[in-house]
């Protein structure tokens, strides 16, 4: 019978910690690309969101729903990670048993609402708002939403 040498068998320690560096390296270079894929997708997501609400007020608005207008409420100074989609000709006079509180992900915040205020409104019946762009970012990315004159909203991400 044939025996083994000794120093054939198993692993050497210097083998188990390049196989372990090559681990992590390999594992730490994932880590990193999935995290830029997550804030962009939070981002996308949010985005979506919110142009689905705004179409959605537009909608309630030129149903005549509840027989009123509708609007999304952002007020990025005291609350940058909150908005409100409402039932009312503006914030102040709504009906605030139809609010609707959205929050977004700690990575996506506003960058610039340019409304002519804080709110987006849309007229009962004709659905005519007030136009603007509203920016959301989740660093480096921006996703673009713009309200026209007659209440269409379009997105640029």
């Amino acid at each position: 019978m044939k025996s083994i040498p000794k120093s054939t068998k198993g692993f050497t320690l210097i083998e188990l910690m390049i196989t372990i560096s090559v681990f992590a390296l390999i594992f730490s270079s994932t880590a990193i690309v999935f995290g830029d894929f997550l804030g962009e997708r939070r981002l996308a997501s949010e985005g979506h969101k919110m142009v689905q609400l705004l179409r959605e007020a537009r909608t309630n608005a030129v149903s005549g729903l509840q027989g009123s207008s509708w609007g999304l409420y952002f007020d990025p100074s005291s609350d940058p990670d909150r908005y409100v989609f409402f039932k009312g000709g503006s914030y102040v006079d709504r009906d605030a048993s139809f609010d609707l509180e959205m929050v977004f992900p700690t990575t996506v915040t506003f960058s610039a609402i340019d409304f002519g205020g804080h709110e987006a409104v849309f007229e009962k019946r004709s659905g005519i708002a007030n136009e603007g762009t509203l920016t959301l970012i989740s660093d480096p990315d921006e996703f673009i939403i713009s309200v026209n004159r007659l209440g269409i909203v379009n997105y640029d991400y």
